[in-house]
């Protein structure tokens, strides 16, 4: 196993954080990462993750839910590896507030005008699935679209999704991202991040979204339009919804992960609701739209040395009484030194220890009789 140790560069704590790590392929590991777990501090305990990509033998980029992250503080997991006969157990569902990556190939958990998209194999980013426009319906106007009405994602969350844009087919197309939907769908509450190449191409963020974020044509409200020039390709957005000064902060990337575009209003209408998606017009796709918890400065970590397999079999947590253990029994004890300050200068260490059976428990043996 490895020491993973989380570093909080904001003020603000954080309980149940989503962080993205890159581990680096250790040799004792599979070449697909498919045998790596994920810990709390106790060592015991597992944690949701969720494995974004990899390359073979080399890196992998995975999510991982840290229960716990003090403000400008530190909280220590563990990756455990090197069972050769693991299966993947990563669930982006318990990693993420709000996570799809339609691998299901169906979509029941969404209602609304869902015979209008299909999980899609040839619109997908990672893995084998994406979501489109279903055969025949390219060209469709939504009533509502479809959303996931119950999901309840509130403020202080960064949504993330990829989309793939077709020039070629869908220069018309006007499709949309909806989040904050209010019960039912097809009542038409919500906001939209549209990535829209009809007539001139949009970044657009609109309220109470129909079909295509224009109010001229749905209903909808504007709140923010760039002017961009899209080209055929990928395109990662993250959509930060903050509860300070009503903030809703669009930032999109090209497939070379360069920032193509921004887009920032503010609106206090709608504060916690559904996910889903809408679109007159969609002959691309998207792909692994996720809501995760917002962080104004990323954390970063550091990946500790690579602790062996001794074959033992921990009796007790870190930290954890351990009951039920009579004296003249052999208990093999673990002992955690950590420094979170300066770098040590020449520092010297004591264990103290005391005979057996000389006193009952630490506390009452006497000073002078330790060793």
């Amino acid at each position: 196993r490895e020491r993973i140790r989380i570093v909080n560069n904001a003020t603000t704590s954080y309980t149940n954080e989503q962080v993205k790590l890159d581990i680096p392929y250790d040799t004792e590991m599979k070449t697909n990462f498919d045998d790596i777990r994920f810990t709390d501090s106790s060592g015991t305990t597992s944690i949701p993750f969720w494995t974004e990509s990899y390359l073979t033998s080399a890196t992998a980029t995975v999510w991982v839910k840290v229960p716990t992250l003090p403000g400008s503080g530190t909280a220590d997991i563990f990756m455990y590896f090197g069972n050769a006969g693991a299966s993947y157990a990563g669930v982006g569902t318990s990693t993420f507030a709000f996570f799809d990556d339609f691998e299901d190939a169906n979509l029941s958990e969404y209602t609304g005008n869902t015979t209008n998209f299909a999980n899609d194999a040839t619109f997908n980013y990672e893995r084998t699935y994406g979501l489109a426009a279903s055969a025949g319906n390219t060209g469709v106007q939504n009533a509502s679209g479809i959303g996931q009405a119950s999901a309840g994602v509130g403020r202080d969350t960064t949504f993330r999704f990829f989309q793939y844009i077709d020039m070629a087919s869908g220069g018309s197309d006007e499709p949309c991202f909806l989040f904050g939907i209010q019960p039912p769908i097809t009542a038409h509450q919500n906001y939209g991040v549209c990535l829209s190449p009809f007539g001139a191409d949009h970044v657009v963020v609109a309220k109470n979204v129909q079909w295509n974020g224009r109010a001229a044509s749905d209903g909808s409200t504007l709140l923010v339009s760039k002017a961009v020039t899209y080209t055929t390709g990928w395109y990662q957005v993250s959509v930060d919804w903050i509860s300070t000064n009503n903030q809703i902060n669009v930032n999109v990337y090209d497939n070379t992960g360069s920032l193509f575009a921004t887009a920032t209003t503010t609106d206090a209408t709608w504060t916690s609701g559904g996910v889903g998606f809408t679109f007159w017009g969609m002959h691309g796709g998207w792909d692994i739209p996720s809501a995760r918890t917002y962080n104004y400065l990323a954390p970063s970590y550091s990946i500790f040395t690579k602790q062996a397999d001794s074959g033992a079999t921990w009796a007790a947590a870190e930290n954890t009484y351990l009951p039920n253990y009579a004296q003249n029994q052999n208990i093999r004890l673990r002992f955690s030194v950590r420094n979170s300050s300066l770098a040590p200068l020449s520092e010297n260490l004591r264990l103290q220890y005391a005979a057996k059976l000389a006193s009952p428990n630490c506390e009452s043996v006497p000073t002078g009789n330790y060793a």
